[in-house]
């Protein structure tokens, strides 16, 4: 008998090849300057690993996120904190993050840059810029979503305040945390390829301009899919798999 459990991920990778057969059946009708076939993309993406490319632009573009994120998540999660705990910070904060929110990303790439120059601390400082506000919301809706009957029964015995925030708290949270990694991450990755063709020397954002100069279609699309790889491979497989044991401890 079939095992239904799978059906799922099944249909994800029947959707994969749908959109490789399309592209395929499109190729046939366009020149390979425009839509080269998949074939060709993947010998290309694969040439660019045989030759040291693929680390020398993934490696610096991962670093940027993850440090940029790292960033935002620290000081996004305490401000959430502050905003769920004391309404006087809810009120005294909630414009600003809003403002930060509103401002585009091209503008803080631009932003950046003029601050830090062409510098590692730019691409960082624009992803950390960009993800803040959105781990900051997340945190606070989290925290404003707590059962109050756990903090009146804290209060009632008397539990100090730092073991109420690491005990009840963050724990309550932490899906919020997940939901802004995974919604953040994701933009985060593409702000950094903005931050990296408007002035970076190194990152994948670097190599798909440069080829994009050189109108070399192949390239172009070898990064794009490698870009694109990474990404899936991190919300599907990592968060979504931290996502699993925490879901897993709260049911439990």
């Amino acid at each position: 008998m079939p095992r239904w459990d799978r059906v799922p991920t099944l249909e994800k990778v029947l959707s994969v090849v749908i959109i490789v057969a399309i592209w395929q059946v499109l190729a046939q009708f366009f020149p390979p300057r425009l839509i080269p076939p998949v074939e060709r993309i993947v010998l290309t993406l694969y040439a660019n690993a045989q030759s040291g490319d693929v680390l020398h632009h993934l490696g610096p573009t991962v670093a940027r996120v993850y440090i940029g994120f790292a960033i935002a998540l620290l000081l996004g999660t305490l401000t959430g904190l502050v905003m769920g705990l004391t309404p006087h910070g809810a009120r005294l904060l909630e414009y600003p993050i809003l403002f930060v929110l509103g401002i585009p990303s091209l503008c803080w790439s631009i932003l950046g840059l003029l601050w830090f120059g062409l510098t590692e601390a730019a691409a960082v400082f624009v992803i950390a810029a960009i993800a803040f506000p959105v781990v900051v919301i997340n945190v606070h809706e989290g925290v404003k979503n707590v059962d109050p009957a756990l903090t009146k029964m804290a209060a009632v015995y008397r539990v100090p305040g730092r073991r109420v925030v690491s005990g009840l708290y963050l724990p309550s949270i932490f899906p919020y945390i997940l939901s802004a990694s995974r919604y953040g991450l994701g933009l985060s990755w593409k702000i950094a390829i903005i931050a990296e063709m408007l002035g970076m020397s190194s990152g994948v954002g670097f190599a798909i301009h440069y080829y994009y100069n050189l109108l070399n279609m192949e390239q172009v699309l070898a990064w794009t899919l490698l870009f694109t790889g990474v990404i899936v491979f991190v919300d599907q497989v990592v968060l979504k798999g931290i996502e699993g044991v925490v879901m897993r401890w709260r049911e439990a």
